[in-house]
C-alpha cells in the first residue's frame, strides 16, 4: 500500500544537529545504563561462574569415562583427553542449527579462475598448503579444518575427525551444469544444504570449462561455526597462493584498543542496549511483509524453493574511493549508502513512492590486529552483528550519504558491538543451544537486510599458476531477514552478490543493478567537485577511476575487455540477459581508451597523492588550504614551457603483479 506524506521535513546536515539536546539524552541514558546495568552485571557474573563450572565439571566427568573406555579397549593418549577438554567458543556454537526456511549458516564463496583447475589439482594444493601447513613446534597450522563439532553433557567441543579424507571435502560439480542460471540454481541448493555433521565442516565444488572463457569455478562453503569471511580470505592469501600476499592495511575502529575501552562501557550500558533492542519494533515494510506471507502459507508448501541468488559485475574501487575522498567519508560510508539508495529504488519498482527507512544487520570485524603479517592461524567467528538503520526513506544520494556516515559514526562511538559479541557469548554459556539461539534471532529478525563487507587481497592472487578472476562471496541472513548483500573488495575492484527469499525472486538481480546505478548517480553528482590535493587540470581530464597502474597492465586489461566484448557482440541480442554486461564493457572500455590518451599527454612533473583510509579523521578536521598544483605551474610560468613527454615504465613497476579487472564470463 502506497504511504502518504503531508509534509515533506526538511532535509539537515548532521552538523547541525542541537547539542544540547544530544547531551542531556547521552546524561539521561548514562543515569540509567547505571541503575539498571549494576545490578542486572552481577546477577549476569553470579549466573556465568555458576554455568561454567557447572559446564566443565560435566565436561570433565564425561571425559574421564570416555578416556578410562578408550584407553582399556583402544590405547588413547593422555594429550587426546586434555586437547577434548575445551568447550567451543559460545559465538560458534550459536550459528549450530536453522530456523524455518532460513538457508542454511553455511558461507559460499566463489572464486573464477582464469584457466583450468582439475579437482585432483585442487585436492593437492589444498591438502598440501593448507591442511598439513605446520606452524612452530611442528602444530598445523589450521587444526579446526580437520576437526568436527561434538555434543557433550557440558556442551559442544571441537574433536580431531578420525576419517578425514581429503576426497570427502573435494569434489566436481555435477555434470549437467553448465551455464550461469545452472550454476544459480546449483548455488541455492548448496545455500540450503547442511554440511555432514560427523565430519569437518567445509567443502569445495570444482566447475571446469564455464562460460565461453573456458574458466573454472571453485564453490567454498565453511560453516559459520568454523570460520568468518576474513579468516578464509586470509587463508587464500597467505597459504593458498602462490605467492604470499601482504594484508591490506585498515584502520580499526573496533579491535586492539577500541575494544578494549568499548570492553569497560559494555559493563555498564551493556544490559540496557540489550533491552533497547528487545523493545525495539521490528520492520514493516516489502521485504518482511513477503517473507510473513510465505512463513503463514509454509504449512501447505511441502516442496521446499531455493533461494534466489545473483551476482554482479564489478564496481571500480577508484571510482569509490574517489567519493570517500571528496565526501571526507569512508569506503564503507560510500557503499552502505548505495545500497541505501538501491532498496530505496528497489521499493519504488514494487509501486511504494515513499520508501521508508529499513533495518539492516551490519556484521563487524572485532579483530585486533588486521594490518599485522603474522597471520591469525585459530580460526572463529569473531564478528559482531549490529543493527541500524539504512536511510532509505531520504530523497538524494547525498543527503543519503550524510545519513549513513552519521548512523555509523554512532555505531564507532558507542560500545554496540562488543556488547552483541558479548551478549552472544554469555547468552550461549547461560541457556541450552535451541534456546539462546531462538533469543538471538529475536534481536536480528527485527531487520529486513543484512549488509557485509569483506576486505580481500588488494592484489591479483595466483593458485598453481592460474589468475584469480573475482571472489564472490554469499554470507547468509542470520534468522528470518529476508535479504542479504555482500561486498567483497579485490584487486581494483569491489564484486557485489544479494541472496533473497525464494518470495523475492527477482530482488538480488534489481538490487545489483539499482546499486550500480547509485555508485554512478553519485559520481556524476560529484564529478565536478575536487577531491583534497588534486589539480584543477587533471580534474578536467581525468576518469572516474584513481587507480594508478603502470600503462603496460592498462593495456593488457584493455585486451582483456576487448576480447570478452568482441564474443558477446556477436551473441548477444536484443532484449538478452547478457545486454547489460555488454553495455558495462562498452563503459569500461570507453574509460581504459581515455585514461590511455590522458597518460600520453600529461606534462612531466605534475603529480598527485591521495591520503589513504588511515588519514580519514584529518579530511574532515579544518585546515588551511594548501598550496594546489595550479598555483605552482602559474608562478612557474616565467619559464620556458615544460616539453611533454610520454609516460615511461621504470623497472620496478614492470615487477607489478598485474590488476586487471576480473571480467566474468557471464553476465547477470
Amino acid at each position: 500500500m502506497e504511504r502518504r506524506v503531508d509534509k515533506i521535513p526538511k532535509l539537515r546536515h548532521p552538523l547541525e544537529e542541537n547539542l544540547l539536546t544530544s547531551l542531556l539524552v547521552s546524561l539521561l541514558a548514562v543515569g540509567v545504563a547505571f541503575l539498571l546495568g549494576i545490578p542486572l552485571l552481577c546477577l549476569t557474573a553470579l549466573l556465568l561462574v555458576t554455568a561454567t563450572i557447572l559446564r566443565y565439571s560435566l565436561l570433565l566427568l564425561q571425559s574421564i569415562l570416555c578416556f578410562c573406555r578408550s584407553t582399556l579397549w583402544n590405547g588413547t593418549r593422555n594429550s587426546d583427553l586434555l586437547h577434548a577438554f575445551r568447550l567451543a567458543a559460545g559465538n560458534d556454537i550459536c550459528w549450530l542449527g536453522k530456523k524455518g526456511d532460513s538457508p542454511q549458516p553455511v558461507c559460499l564463496t566463489l572464486l573464477i579462475f582464469e584457466g583450468s583447475l582439475e579437482v585432483d589439482q585442487v585436492r593437492e594444493l589444498f591438502l598440501s598448503r593448507v591442511i598439513l601447513e605446520e606452524r612452530g613446534g611442528g602444530e598445523p597450522a589450521y587444526p579446526r579444518l580437520r576437526q568436527r563439532l561434538r555434543s557433550h553433557w557440558g556442551g559442544y567441543i571441537w574433536e580431531r575427525d578420525p576419517e578425514f579424507e581429503i576426497h570427502n571435502h573435494i569434489h566436481p560439480v555435477p555434470s549437467h551444469v553448465h551455464s550461469e542460471e545452472e550454476v544459480e540454481d546449483y548455488v541455492g541448493v548448496l545455500l540450503r544444504s547442511a554440511l555432514p555433521p560427523d565430519r569437518a565442516l567445509w567443502d569445495i565444488h570444482v566447475l571446469r570449462a564455464y562460460g565461453p572463457l573456458k574458466d573454472s569455478l571453485l564453490l567454498v562453503r565453511t560453516h559459520q561455526a568454523l570460520a568468518d569471511g576474513v579468516s578464509l580470505l586470509h587463508i587464500l592469501a597467505h597459504s593458498l597462493a602462490d605467492r604470499q600476499i601482504q594484508p591490506q592495511f585498515k584502520k580499526q575502529n573496533f579491535g586492539g584498543t577500541a575494544f578494549s575501552f568499548n570492553l569497560l562501557r559494555s559493563l555498564i550500558v551493556g544490559p540496557l542496549t540489550v533491552l533497547l533492542w528487545l523493545a525495539s519494533r521490528a520492520d514493516s515494510n516489502f521485504f518482511s511483509l513477503s517473507q510473513r506471507s510465505h512463513a503463514k502459507s509454509s504449512v501447505e508448501r511441502k516442496k521446499k524453493r531455493n533461494w534466489s541468488v545473483s551476482w554482479s559485475g564489478s564496481l571500480s574501487l577508484g571510482k569509490v574511493g574517489r567519493l570517500k575522498q571528496i565526501m571526507r567519508s569512508t569506503m564503507n560510508d560510500v557503499l552502505m549508502a548505495a545500497a541505501a539508495g538501491s532498496v530505496r529504488a528497489y521499493l519504488q519498482e514494487q509501486g511504494l513512492a515513499y520508501p521508508p527507512n529499513v533495518k539492516v544487520v551490519v556484521p563487524v570485524d572485532l579483530r585486533s590486529e588486521l594490518t599485522s603479517l603474522k597471520r591469525e592461524k585459530r580460526l572463529g567467528w569473531k564478528v559482531a552483528s549490529v543493527l541500524t538503520t539504512l536511510p532509505s526513506g531520504l530523497e538524494g544520494a547525498v543527503p543519503r550519504l550524510w545519513a549513513t556516515r552519521q548512523r555509523l559514526e554512532e555505531i564507532k562511538a558507542s560500545a554496540d558491538t562488543v556488547v552483541a559479541y558479548g551478549t552472544t557469548a554469555i547468552i550461549t554459556q547461560l541457556l541450552p543451544q535451541p534456546i539462546a539461539r531462538a533469543l538471538l534471532q529475536t534481536i536480528t529478525d527485527k531487520a529486513s537486510i543484512q549488509f557485509s563487507n569483506v576486505i580481500g587481497p588488494g592484489e591479483i592472487v595466483m593458485m598453481g599458476g592460474v589468475v584469480l578472476k573475482a571472489i564472490y562471496p554469499f554470507h547468509p541472513p542470520p534468522g528470518s531477514v529476508p535479504v542479504a548483500i555482500t561486498l567483497c573488495s579485490y584487486a581494483e575492484q569491489i564484486h557485489l552478490t544479494a541472496i533473497a527469499h525464494p518470495d523475492l525472486q527477482n530482488a538480488p538481480r534489481a538490487l545489483m543493478r539499482c546499486m550500480q546505478a547509485q555508485v554512478d548517480q553519485l559520481s556524476s553528482q560529484l564529478s565536478h567537485r575536487r577531491v583534497p590535493g588534486e589539480s584543477r587540470r587533471f580534474t578536467r581530464n581525468h576518469s572516474a577511476n584513481l587507480s594508478k597502474p603502470p600503462t603496460n597492465q592498462i593495456q593488457k586489461k584493455l585486451a582483456v575487455v576487448q576480447e570478452e566484448l568482441q564474443s558477446l557482440v556477436v551473441r548477444v541480442e536484443p532484449g538478452d540477459d547478457d545486454s547489460y554486461r555488454l553495455s558495462s564493457l562498452k563503459s569500461e572500455f570507453s574509460e581504459l581508451i581515455g585514461e590511455l590518451r590522458r597518460r600520453s599527454s600529461i606534462v612531466e612533473g605534475v603529480s598527485l597523492s591521495f591520503e589513504d583510509e588511515e588519514r580519514e579523521d584529518e579530511f574532515r578536521r579544518p585546515r588551511k588550504r594548501a598550496l594546489s598544483v595550479v598555483s605552482v605551474s602559474r608562478r612557474n610560468s616565467l619559464f620556458p614551457p615544460t616539453r611533454v613527454q610520454e609516460t615511461s615504465l621504470s623497472e620496478e613497476e614492470e615487477e607489478v603483479p598485474l590488476r586487471h579487472s576480473p571480467i566474468r564470463t557471464t553476465a547477470v
